[in-house]
C-alpha cells in the first residue's frame, strides 16, 4: 500500500493527473480542487489511496491527508465507491461537505452528480455520528479569529506563485501567529511571503 507519491506533473485533466517519478508515469484520479492546484511541469506530492483488485487497481490522490481520510470515510458508506466519493469531494470540497453533514443539508448532497436522495440520506445517517472525528480543522472561524477560507486562499495564492505546499503552509502558519488578529487574505499572503 502506498502512502504518498512525489513527482513531476506531466499532464493534468479535471479528474486525473499523470505524475512521473523514477521514469514511470502514474495516472492518479484526483478531486477537482486538487487538480486545479497542480501545474504541469512542477513537482508535487499527493497522498494516495489504492483501490480495487489485482486486475483493476486505481490510485486516487489528494492534496492533504485530511482529504484522503474523508475520502476513505466516504468509502465506508454502503453504496459509495471511489467515483462517487471523488465526485462529492470535487463538487463540494472538504469544508462544504462537512458543513452540509453538520447541518444535515440533503440538498447539498443531492446536488452532486451520482448522489440521489437515498444515497444522500445514507451518507447523513452513517456519518452523522462521525462528524467530530472528521473535523480535524474547524470549518468556521478558527479559535484565533482567522477564517479558514483565508488560510485556504493564502495556500492557493502561494501555490500559484510557485511556492511548494509544505513551505507555503509553514509560512502561512507563521504569518497567522505574527498577525495575531483577524486579517484579510492580502495581509496574510504578504506576511507569509516575507517568511519565505
Amino acid at each position: 500500500m502506498f502512502e504518498y507519491i512525489r513527482g513531476r506533473v506531466t499532464s493534468r485533466e479535471p479528474a486525473s493527473v499523470v505524475l512521473e517519478t523514477g521514469g514511470i508515469g502514474y495516472r492518479i484520479l484526483v478531486p477537482l480542487p486538487t487538480s486545479r492546484e497542480l501545474v504541469e511541469g512542477r513537482e508535487t506530492t499527493l497522498f494516495l489511496h489504492e483501490h480495487g483488485a489485482e486486475d483493476a487497481r486505481i490510485l486516487c490522490g489528494f492534496a492533504t491527508r485530511e482529504d484522503r481520510n474523508l475520502f476513505r470515510t466516504l468509502l465506508r458508506v454502503r453504496g459509495i465507491g471511489p467515483k462517487i466519493a471523488l465526485s462529492i469531494l470535487s463538487a463540494l470540497g472538504r469544508e462544504t461537505f462537512l458543513r452540509a453533514l453538520a447541518r444535515e443539508d440533503l440538498s447539498a448532497l443531492t446536488g452532486v452528480r451520482g448522489v440521489g436522495k437515498k444515497t444522500a440520506e445514507r451518507i447523513l445517517v452513517e456519518l452523522r455520528d462521525r462528524l467530530p472525528d472528521l473535523e480535524s480543522a474547524p470549518m468556521e472561524p478558527r479559535g484565533d479569529g482567522m477564517p479558514e477560507d483565508a488560510m485556504e486562499g493564502g495556500l492557493k495564492a502561494l501555490l500559484a506563485l510557485g511556492v511548494d505546499r509544505d513551505g507555503a503552509r509553514t509560512a502561512l502558519e507563521e504569518a497567522r501567529r505574527e498577525i495575531g488578529e483577524p486579517a484579510g487574505l492580502g495581509d496574510l499572503v504578504r506576511a507569509a511571503l516575507r517568511k519565505i
